[in-house]
């Protein structure tokens, strides 16, 4: 039975929107009908993971919430994602929530608008149950994390002083202090990898570093830290020597 018939008398949308109701049943678990299954990445076919596609999403949207009441912005983001605006109509006011998918390997530029759509629908509730669900069997097992890269210690006054180190992509670089300051890993895989700054190929704009699952692919992991984090510190010049300080024509022998 569905929210819509065992509460007929508190309709999930009217005139002015969704109503509570209706933001309930947005949140309904996911029917085992509408769930599809993929291999994890880098489980090699051994662990699979539950998705809806976007058609399911936009079906409960409409039945939920009313054709009317819902609608959708999507912006292209740097390094090929998509940002989707998931507006509803709620008692009179519309709300949006909005995140950003990453591009497919195939059909890119359409799997990036669905991936933004899904993710976007789960800040209303559709779907949140598979993540959650996610969650709790894919809890990662303890890793050995990469130490992080120590920098040179400092030269003596009036020397050249080294240069920092630079952060290096991939899996080695993602516990460098430097990107990854509060020690983020994937909470689905348990890893992290660094994504070397560069240009996104489509837009021509370049990108600075960012971290991201460093389990590897295809298909890839879209989990991301919940932050943008800076970019690598650049190395400094090296410094002039100092006129003053000590030199070997001081020594005793």
């Amino acid at each position: 039975m569905t929210t819509a018939t065992a509460k007929a008398e508190e309709p999930v949308w009217d005139a002015n929107g969704v109503t509570l109701t209706g933001l309930n049943a947005l949140r309904e678990p996911t029917p085992a009908a509408e769930i599809k299954q993929r291999p994890a990445p880098g489980s090699g076919g051994t662990k699979m993971l539950d998705y809806v596609d976007a058609r399911f999403v936009m079906d409960r949207l409409d039945t939920m919430a009313g054709p009317q009441n819902w609608q959708t912005k999507f912006e292209d983001v740097a390094g090929g994602g998509v940002r989707c605006s998931l507006s509803i109509k709620v008692m009179g006011e519309w709300i949006t929530k909005t995140d950003v998918g990453d591009a497919s390997t195939i059909e890119p530029i359409k799997g990036a608008h669905s991936d933004s759509l899904k993710r976007a629908a789960v800040h209303w509730g559709i779907g949140r149950d598979l993540y959650d669900t996610r969650a709790e069997e894919s809890a990662p097992a303890p890793v050995s994390r990469p130490p992080a890269y120590a920098q040179p210690a400092a030269a003596p006054a009036g020397y050249a002083q080294p240069p920092a180190l630079p952060v290096p992509g991939g899996v080695s670089g993602a516990m460098d202090p430097r990107i990854n300051p509060t020690g983020w890993l994937c909470p689905i895989h348990g890893s992290a990898a660094v994504q070397p700054a560069g240009t996104n190929k489509r837009t021509g704009q370049p990108y600075a570093a960012f971290l991201k699952c460093g389990s590897g692919g295809p298909p890839y992991c879209n989990e991301k830290p919940p932050r943008a984090v800076a970019a690598p510190v650049a190395a400094p010049a090296y410094a002039e020597p100092d006129p003053s300080a000590p030199s070997y024509d001081d020594l005793p022998f």
